[in-house]
């Protein structure tokens, strides 16, 4: 159950694999997870949709074998359970969860990454970097899912106050908030 009581393994990978950060639909009627499938030479990451009662596990989307799908990162439920949002390693991607291709949302940004939806289901935040290659001018922005602009939130500028770079500077902010140099 979501609220983590009854326990029950309800995914079962391969001995070459790993299942990990899992969200729950909204309904509690099933759970998206990564996929993690290592070989001598690679591992890939790809997200997967299982019932709360463990039948019907299936990637969400096939796979043709390019970084869209095989370094599928961080699945995220929309608030209403008709779509869900993940990272490879550099770009945010969203997919219906009826079925579908992946639609990359902000490719004018050079990184979108981390996606957390916001309550209304249309729109979500990434940390992004919109900026030139090697500039670090990382920050959190606000995506509409509908494809439009942007919006950058200005912790871009936090993080040049204290010294702090990339988006793993802008995850600390937001989780670690006693990591910030005081004064």
């Amino acid at each position: 159950n979501p609220d983590g009581s009854h326990e029950t393994q309800i995914t079962f990978p391969a001995s070459n694999e790993l299942d990990y950060t899992q969200n729950w639909s909204p309904d509690g009627s099933q759970l998206a997870f990564e996929r993690v499938t290592f070989t001598p030479e690679s591992e890939t990451h790809e997200i997967w949709v299982v019932n709360v009662d463990g039948s019907n596990p299936h990637r969400l989307f096939p796979c043709p074998g390019d970084d869209v799908c095989t370094a599928a990162l961080l699945p995220s439920w929309s608030p209403d359970g008709q779509w869900i949002a993940y990272s490879n390693v550099e770009k945010t991607y969203v997919v219906p969860t009826a079925g579908g291709a992946p639609r990359q949302l902000v490719p004018e940004f050079l990184t979108a990454t981390h996606p957390v939806w916001f309550p209304d289901g249309k729109r979500l935040l990434v940390v992004g970097n919109r900026a030139a290659p090697g500039s670090y001018i990382d920050d959190w922005y606000i995506v509409p899912l509908d494809g439009g602009a942007g919006r950058g939130m200005g912790a871009g500028e936090v993080l040049r106050q204290h010294r702090l770079r990339g988006p793993y500077g802008l995850l600390l902010i937001g989780i670690v908030p006693e990591v910030l140099p005081k004064g």
